[in-house]
């Protein structure tokens, strides 16, 4: 239910660890100080070389009168050092290895009805997307839709709600799910079903000849870049006037298959660097003609290939809000730097001028952490966000109000 923002990602380092069960609470706390030292390179100022002195008083103090002190002991340490780095793009899954790497793969798969969830003011939840072909979706939930109760009972608390929401979705039972939608109430039943993490485009074609582009991601590659080619000729095929690329919520990926997907509606010859601490992971890439070729050491590799690569040159328009983010910001800077239409809605999540890189720790867990920084090819830093060349809020209270998606229908009227 819960909405998992994963950010660009640059490299899944490897690491040949330990059994778990023998891990200790300085183990991690050691592993997790030398990755940071060695791979960190982001805008934070904190003194990352610093951290193991600085926090290795405050895990003597945790593990004190443990013998042996588990690892689970280093997490809160670990917390804190990642809080104080203050960047936004770096992460401590603790024991979410195993999940982490089956979601970049898109082979990890869970129980749940296939609805995205978001609390806004008034500690109101609402339906904030429905995974293509699930359940919810085939029940007829909308986006904007309000959930006021489940199975019976009013929900009166957003931690009861998630709570009642983790069990119910975590059981083959039907549930009574109680809807707000346009001033009328009613009830949804709706039974867990086995969702994929592999969440592909979709492409639905409007009857006023519009093409709606959803792309919920850049995982996994090269599956998102291939599909979105795919798509476009589709919509070609069916003599679609215009597109309508929507990146809301949409958390960010690889960075070949963005590359890869954005290149089917502007110029060949985009090209993306990537400046790291380690100078041999620096990262060098240009598109052309269906291809990414890096550039590594100065040797270069062909390193994605399109069985058929789209180019659309009619009208289009990227619908982006502040959840859209990394791998999403830059195609929203990628459309607007090649001029190739609009970007409408909310000032984006702010990462778009680092990437990250990922490592398993020996515990099971995982840190995601920032490893590069993004240049434009003038040296210069890529910008933290996409501004909007029309700034609308994505608003669902007025979908849930109205049934408008005031951001959809921005985007027509520019098309029109």
């Amino acid at each position: 239910m819960k909405k998992t923002i994963f950010a660009f990602v640059l490299a899944i380092l490897s690491l040949t660890t330990s059994s778990a069960a023998t891990v200790s609470a300085q183990d991690v706390f050691d592993e997790v100080n030398y990755f940071l030292v060695l791979n960190y390179g982001g805008f934070s100022s904190a003194n990352v070389r610093g951290f193991a002195d600085k926090y290795q008083p405050k895990l003597d103090a945790a593990c004190k009168d443990k013998n042996p002190c588990p690892a689970e002991s280093a997490y809160p340490i670990v917390d804190a050092m990642i809080k104080e780095l203050d960047d936004i793009h770096t992460h401590f899954i603790a024991g979410g290895a195993k999940k982490v790497l089956a979601y970049f793969s898109g082979t990890g798969s869970s129980l749940g009805f296939g609805l995205d969830l978001r609390v806004l003011k008034e500690s109101r939840v609402f339906v904030d997307g429905m995974i293509e072909g699930s359940s919810a979706e085939r029940a007829g939930f909308k986006r904007g839709d309000w959930i006021l109760g489940l199975n019976g009972k009013a929900l009166t608390t957003i931690e009861k709600l998630f709570e009642a929401w983790e069990v119910a979705e975590s059981i083959k039972s039907r549930s009574r799910i109680s809807v707000f939608r346009q001033n009328k109430s009613f009830v949804i039943r709706l039974e867990p079903q086995t969702i994929s993490s592999l969440r592909l485009p979709s492409l639905k074609l409007r009857d006023d000849g519009v093409a709606v582009l959803r792309v919920p991601g850049f995982i996994p590659t090269p599956k998102v870049g291939q599909t979105i080619h795919a798509l476009v000729l589709e919509a070609q095929a069916k003599k679609a006037r215009a597109i309508v690329v929507d990146l809301r919520n949409n958390g960010g990926g690889n960075l070949e298959d963005e590359m890869a997907g954005v290149s089917a509606f502007i110029p060949d010859g985009l090209e993306r660097r990537l400046v790291s601490k380690q100078p041999l992971a620096n990262f060098q890439a240009v598109y052309r003609q269906g291809s990414i070729e890096q550039v590594i050491n100065g040797q270069k590799r062909l390193t994605y290939k399109i069985a058929q690569a789209a180019k659309w040159t009619l009208p289009m328009a990227v619908l982006v809000n502040d959840q859209s983010a990394s791998a999403a910001e830059y195609f929203g800077l990628d459309i607007q730097t090649a001029k190739r239409g609009l970007v409408i809605g909310e000032r984006t999540a702010g990462v778009a001028n680092t990437a990250v890189a990922g490592v398993k720790i020996s515990d099971g867990s995982f840190l995601l952490m920032t490893a590069a920084k993004s240049v434009r090819p003038d040296g210069t830093f890529f910008p933290e966000f996409v501004t909007p060349d029309i700034a609308l809020k994505d608003d669902l209270e007025l979908i849930n109000r109205t049934g408008c998606d005031a951001m959809l229908e921005k985007a027509l009227e520019v098309l029109r």
